[in-house]
C-alpha cells in the first residue's frame, strides 16, 4: 500500500524543505543576536535585535513555502551579513555576534546544488 502511493507521486509534487536539524540549528543561531540586541539601547543593539527577529520570524514560514526556503533565506542571510559589516562598529560585541551568525546562517541556507564542490 505504501509503495503504491509513493510510486504515484511525481517529482514535481515533492517539496524540498530544510531538514529538522538545519531548522533547529538556524533557530538556535538566532538567539545570540537577540541577546546582543536586548543587552543595550544603542543603534548596534537595535540592528542585532532586528537581525535576530528577522531570522526567528522567517524560520517557521519556511515550513510552508518552498520558494522562501530556496530563494529568500540565502538572500536574507547575505543581506544581514552585509548590514552587519557596514553598519556595526568594528570589533564590538554586536559586530562579532551578528557577523558570524549571519555568515553561518547564509552558508547553511544555500541550497546543496548551488554549493561549489557538491555532486
Amino acid at each position: 500500500m505504501l509503495s503504491s502511493t509513493i510510486s504515484k507521486t511525481s517529482t514535481a509534487e515533492i517539496r524540498v524543505l530544510p531538514e529538522w536539524g538545519v531548522l533547529m540549528a538556524l533557530s538556535l543561531l538566532s538567539v545570540p543576536p537577540l541577546v546582543a540586541g536586548m543587552s543595550g539601547q544603542g543603534v548596534a543593539h537595535m540592528i542585532s535585535l532586528a537581525i535576530g527577529l528577522t531570522w526567528l520570524t522567517l524560520l517557521p514560514v519556511t515550513l510552508f513555502s518552498q520558494r522562501l526556503t530556496t530563494v529568500a533565506l540565502p538572500v536574507v542571510g547575505a543581506v544581514s551579513f552585509i548590514v552587519s559589516l557596514i553598519f556595526l562598529s568594528f570589533n564590538s560585541g554586536s559586530f562579532v555576534v551578528c557577523t558570524w551568525t549571519s555568515l553561518i546562517m547564509f552558508m547553511m541556507t544555500i541550497p546543496p546544488g548551488r554549493r561549489q564542490g557538491s555532486r
